[in-house]
Formats: C-alpha cells, sequence, structure tokens
C-alpha cells in the first residue's frame, strides 16, 4: 500500500491527533508483548481505528516503531550518561546493564529495535535516521562506562564497548523462557554474565580450546544447577549468527565470559532460582516459538 503519512509537525485536527494517540499507545502494547512481527492492520484494531486511518498517519509499522521506541531510546542515552554520576565504577557499568535488560524484558518491541533484531525481510530502523542516530548515541557513555571500571580495576582488561552490545543481545533468548515459567530467570544468566566480567585472575579471552579453559578452571560455584547449563546452550544460540556475519567465532568469547560466571569464587548467589528439570521444556518451546517469528 503506497501512502504518504501525515507528518507530525503540522498541527491536527482534534480527532486526528486523538487517532495518533490511540495507535502510539496501542503499538507501545502490541510491540511490546509480540515485538516487531505485530503488523500495522493489528495495531489499528488494537487502537480501536480503521486500517486506512493508521496508514493516513504512519506509512508502516516501522515507522510507527520509530515514532515509539525513539523516546526510549532517549531515555537509555539519560540511564547511561545518568550511571556516570555513580561513584563506584563497576555498580555504575553493571546499574545501566541491569537498567536495560530489565526494560527489554519487558518490551519486546524496544529489544529488538535496539538490537536491529526485529523479523528478517523487515528493519524496522535502517529508514529511521532518528533511532540510527539514538542508538549511535549510547556507544559515547557506554564506552566511558567500560573504561572507568576498567582503569577502577574492577572490570577485567580484555572488555570492549562491544562486549556490552552482545550481552544485550545474548540475554534477548532467555526473556521467552522467562515468560514461560513466569518468573525472571533472564536475571539469573544476566548475574552470571556480569560475574564473568569482573576483574579476576581469569585467563584472557578465547586463546587456547574451549575445553581446555573448563578443564583449569577446576570448582564451579554452588549455586549452580544443571539445568543452568542447557540455558546457557540456548543463550549462546544468539551469538551464532553474529559470529557468521563478521567471519570469525565472536561466540567462543561470550561462552567464556559465561564459564567465568560459573567459577567459584566470592561473587553472591545467584538471583531466582534455577528452572526445574520439568520447566525446560516450556522454556525451549517458548524460545523456538520467538525465534520462529
Amino acid at each position: 500500500m503506497t501512502t504518504t503519512s501525515e507528518s507530525p509537525s503540522r498541527p491536527l485536527r482534534r480527532d486526528a491527533a486523538r487517532n495518533r494517540r490511540a495507535l502510539l499507545d496501542a503499538g507501545r502494547e502490541v510491540f511490546a508483548a509480540r515485538g516487531l512481527e505485530a503488523t500495522l492492520d493489528e495495531v489499528a484494531r488494537a487502537a480501536g481505528v480503521g486500517v486506512g486511518t493508521a496508514y493516513r498517519h504512519f506509512a508502516n509499522k516501522q515507522e510507527l516503531a520509530a515514532a515509539i521506541f525513539s523516546d526510549d531510546f532517549e531515555q537509555l542515552v539519560e540511564s547511561a550518561n545518568g550511571a556516570l554520576d555513580i561513584d563506584d565504577p563497576w555498580e555504575a557499568l553493571v546499574t545501566f546493564i541491569e537498567t536495560t535488560v530489565a526494560k527489554h524484558a519487558k518490551d519486546r518491541g524496544l529489544y529488538e529495535v535496539m538490537m536491529d533484531s526485529g523479523p528478517a525481510i523487515e528493519k524496522p530502523v535502517h529508514s529511521h535516521g532518528k533511532v540510527e542516530t539514538m542508538r549511535e548515541a549510547l556507544i559515547g557513555p557506554i564506552t566511558a562506562l567500560v573504561d572507568h571500571a576498567k582503569a577502577a580495576g574492577c572490570l577485567r582488561a580484555d572488555v570492549s564497548p562491544t562486549d556490552v552490545a552482545a550481552i544485550f543481545l545474548m540475554m534477548g533468548s532467555t526473556y521467552s523462557p522467562s515468560d514461560a515459567v513466569g518468573r525472571p530467570v533472564w536475571r539469573r544468566y544476566l548475574w552470571l554474565l556480569l560475574d564473568g566480567l569482573r576483574a579476576t585472575s581469569c585467563p584472557q579471552l578465547p586463546v587456547t580450546a574451549l575445553v581446555e579453559h573448563a578443564k583449569k578452571a577446576g570448582c564451579l560455584r554452588s549455586d549452580v544447577s544443571p539445568t543452568d547449563v542447557a540455558a546457557i546452550l540456548l543463550m549462546m544460540g544468539t551469538t551464532f549468527v553474529t559470529s557468521e556475519a563478521v567471519g570469525r567465532p565472536v561466540w567462543r568469547r561470550y561462552l567464556w565470559l559465561l564459564l567465568d560466571g560459573l567459577r567459584a569464587t566470592s561473587c553472591p548467589k545467584l538471583p531466582v532460582k534455577a528452572l526445574e528439570v520439568d520447566e525446560l521444556d516450556a522454556a525451549f518451546a517458548a524460545a523456538e516459538k520467538h525465534k520462529k517469528h
């Protein structure tokens, strides 16, 4: 359908403004629950307006997503800059990562826009400069958070700011399983990753074989469950496509971060209990269903 959407900079009639607000509110709810697989037609139904009305305001769902999530990106940038004011560099980095992941867990649409991981045939942000600009605006404060933590000696020296983005991407595989079992198990695996980022006596990230690394790790933290291994394998799935895209096995880097998080150290006990064996089928089925969408 070829249409020209109404410009938000041009004053709207009262009924048109009301319809636009209804579409924005409904779009936020629909995208949060279903991600960017949802169509503009579905949003129109949820908003209680006609499909033609929806297309007069927004040429396609990508334009609607950009209008909705650009504000969220501004909040993320403010969150990152605000974290820089926290005195403890480790707390600053962890606060920003945890806050962002918590937002992603509640809003699948925001996660897909931020990570550019929506349906393969429709990338929602390529043609929308504002959202792309906001994503780039995160680079500076994230880099500063990483640099401050490394300078303070609380973050391992071989961590890069791009590792933070990769962690956000990996965490996406834990949200559907969390919904399926009815509790935020994503927090458990985020903590494993964060513990892997800590500055310890861990060897430098991937140089030798993973098997040798696992042998040398020796001890396993007491609160790890056998089902955590299955969940880690599920999380790793998000790194394989990225590895193929850049032409090198970056998946090994993030597997090592997770393995280092499994080490027996003085780390605090993991939040959220491990998946039960009888919950694994539901968790994996939910992840597979989301992947197909």
